[in-house]
């Protein structure tokens, strides 16, 4: 897993961009390549540690509101290495 510093993505580097299903319109929002980003990459992670990482906040008040994630080839890998594996759950959060 790969994380992008928040600090480094400015607002224009985000585009919301239809998303389009068989029975549902929505949006998403993709980010664009910016040589200001800083990545940070977690190559020796363990079963035992996660990532948890906020994907959206509405508050426009100067704190982090999403974080741009990818999935990365990890250099030091061998052709025998075990495939990677990953779940994504998300959580809902609302606060008064």
């Amino acid at each position: 897993m790969t994380l992008c510093s928040a600090d480094s993505i400015a607002p224009e580097d985000v585009v919301s961009v239809k998303r389009m299903a068989k029975n549902h319109e929505g949006e998403l929002q993709l980010a664009v390549w910016n040589p200001n980003h800083q990545w940070y990459y977690f190559p020796k992670m363990s079963m035992q540690e996660a990532l948890i990482f906020k994907t959206f906040d509405s508050a426009v008040d100067g704190r982090a509101r999403y974080t741009v994630y990818t999935a990365s080839d990890d250099p030091t890998s061998t052709t025998d290495s075990p495939s990677r594996e990953s779940i994504e759950t998300r959580c809902l959060v609302f606060l008064d």
